[in-house]
Formats: structure tokens, C-alpha cells, sequence
């Protein structure tokens, strides 16, 4: 679930010529190609990487949905500042966060039981190392199925992906979601 970003230095660049692995002094063509390597190297970026993870725990007795999304603080405020021109700090203003938060969230994700929409609560967030965790509780349907739409964070980061854990009875049904494919269906037994 963490990003992933590499950025090449150029000191391993600078330590080559200057232990004379490439020779830069001999002529200036290949110091030229040097210079270029060592430029294009560090504007160089590996692709990151977008993911969100899901988890919808079934409590069968009461028909009891307990939802925990995490994500990354940074790509959802990203999110709030595209959507809504707002940037509110998660830290200092919980109360204004859980409001742009609680929007962006019924934008992107809901519930139904197929035939009705089922709705949830969000009930407010937290952080967990580098990750915010966001909590909702909701109920199940009567069908034995539950319609999952989750396009978390697609409409600004195009390889985002979402993972929705389904955990009933200590067995887990895993669906991958993303920008193409934003809902799935879990069997409620």
C-alpha cells in the first residue's frame, strides 16, 4: 500500500567520472554524453503508484457493515484541493476535514443491496503511520448481495487502484477496482 518513487542522483554519476570509469577528460564528445546521461537521469521518475485498500467486515447477527478505507493524506487532499478548492489541514481542523472528506467520499463511494442504495455513516478518520484511515458503518441488504462502487481517487490519479476486502467469517473475498472498473459484487452468505 505505499508509493512508490524512484529518483536517480547524480552523484553515482559523478563518482563514476571521477574515478575514471568514464572517461570524460579523454574528449568532449563523451563528456557531452555524460553531461545529457546525468540530466536525463535526473529528471527521471519511475511511475508512481496509486492504491487505496478497502475493508468491509459483515457482522452476520445484526446485519452490520463495518467499512475501513485507507489511503494516503497527501492524494486525498489532492483530491479536496481539485474538487472543491479546498485544502483543509487534517491535523488542526477535524471538523471542517470531516466535512469535505464525508463529500468527496459519497462522490466516490457507496453501497446497495442491488434493488436500494444503502446508506452509511461516516463516522470520522484517523491517521495509522503514514496513511489516513477513514471509518463508516452501514447495514446490509435483504438480497444476500452487496453492490460495491468505489472509484476513490480515479478522477485525478488515472492508475489508481482500489482493492475491496469483503471479510465475513474469518474468509475474505479480495476484488480489484479501478478508473475502468469501479464496482464489483460480494455474496453475502
Amino acid at each position: 500500500m505505499q508509493k512508490s518513487c524512484l529518483c536517480f542522483d547524480s552523484h553515482w554519476l559523478f563518482l563514476l567520472l571521477k574515478q575514471n570509469k568514464i572517461p570524460m577528460a579523454k574528449n568532449r564528445i563523451a563528456g557531452i554524453w555524460a553531461f545529457l546521461i546525468m540530466l536525463s537521469l535526473e529528471s527521471f521518475q519511475m511511475h508512481k503508484f496509486y492504491v487505496s485498500i478497502t475493508e468491509i467486515h459483515y457482522q452476520p447477527e445484526n446485519h452490520h457493515l463495518e467499512i475501513i478505507l485507507h489511503t494516503f493524506p497527501d492524494d486525498l487532499l489532492a483530491a479536496l484541493k481539485k474538487n472543491y478548492a479546498q485544502s483543509p489541514d487534517l491535523d488542526k481542523n477535524p471538523g471542517e476535514s470531516k466535512k469535505w472528506i464525508e463529500k468527496y467520499l459519497r462522490l466516490h463511494f457507496s453501497l446497495s443491496d442491488g434493488q436500494t442504495p444503502l446508506p452509511y455513516t461516516f463516522l470520522g478518520y484517523t491517521f495509522e503511520d503514514d496513511r489516513i484511515i477513514l471509518l463508516m458503518e452501514a447495514r446490509s441488504g435483504k438480497t444476500g448481495q452487496l453492490f460495491v462502487h468505489q472509484s476513490w481517487l480515479t478522477d485525478i490519479y488515472p492508475s489508481q487502484q482500489n482493492i475491496v476486502h469483503f471479510i465475513y467469517a474469518n474468509k475474505k473475498q479480495t476484488e480489484l477496482l479501478d478508473k475502468n472498473r469501479t464496482e464489483t459484487i460480494f455474496e453475502i452468505p
